[in-house]
């Protein structure tokens, strides 16, 4: 039996199927997706959330699996738009937020680092307790040259468990670190909250001087 005529006969003399049964269905058909996805199939997994948002209807999980195959799939523009009609669905839906920022911080335009910024700060205020978020805010602030945001940022992310040696093998940090304003503010927050390891690592790196 196929699933409109399924979804058909569950809700025949009762309505619509109740929330409960649609998020319990998404969820099975996201795992699908996912699997597809983890595999490697990344055309297979997003021609599959394809025809089950066309048979069946848009469900939050599977548009996300399909954003993120795009993503993984390397077709950054595609998984910006996939992203967005996640959050279409669910304005609040943290991974796509933090996903969709990290992508648009990538395309670079000036347009795209204003949404990019709005889509972390929702996402730091959803979920203040992680700190991938704050660790972006603070590049971010540092490519714009706001020098106490990065640190603010940096603290916030520190406050929930960021290893700060992670910048030691993030070459994003490298222009920061060579740069006139952020670079010795950088400097300072690491020699204040890093191992000697890692401020010896950074200095050799990028050529900086205490």
């Amino acid at each position: 039996m196929n699933v409109p005529v399924l979804l058909a006969l569950i809700g025949f003399g009762s309505g619509a199927p109740s929330p409960d049964y649609r998020a319990e269905l998404g969820a099975r058909y996201a795992a699908e997706v996912r699997r597809l996805g983890s595999s490697g199939q990344l055309e297979a997994a997003m021609k599959r959330a394809a025809e089950v948002e066309a048979q069946v209807g848009p469900f939050v999980q599977v548009r996300y699996e399909a954003a993120l195959a795009r993503n993984q799939a390397g077709a950054i523009r595609a998984a910006i738009e996939a992203y967005g009609q996640v959050l279409a669905l669910d304005p609040d839906h943290v991974g796509a937020l933090y996903d969709r920022g990290e992508l648009l911080l990538v395309a670079g335009t000036t347009a795209d680092r204003v949404t990019a910024r709005r889509d972390l700060e929702h996402a730091e205020a959803l979920r203040p307790d992680h700190w991938a978020v704050p660790y972006r805010l603070a590049l971010l602030a540092a490519q714009d040259q706001d020098s106490i945001e990065m640190a603010n940022a940096l603290t916030r992310a520190l406050r929930n468990g960021l290893e700060l040696g992670l910048i030691g093998t993030d070459p994003a940090w490298d222009p920061i670190l060579r740069g006139d304003r952020t670079g010795p503010a950088l400097m300072r927050f690491v020699r204040t909250y890093g191992s000697d390891d890692l401020v010896n690592e950074l200095e050799q790196r990028t050529g900086t001087s205490p």
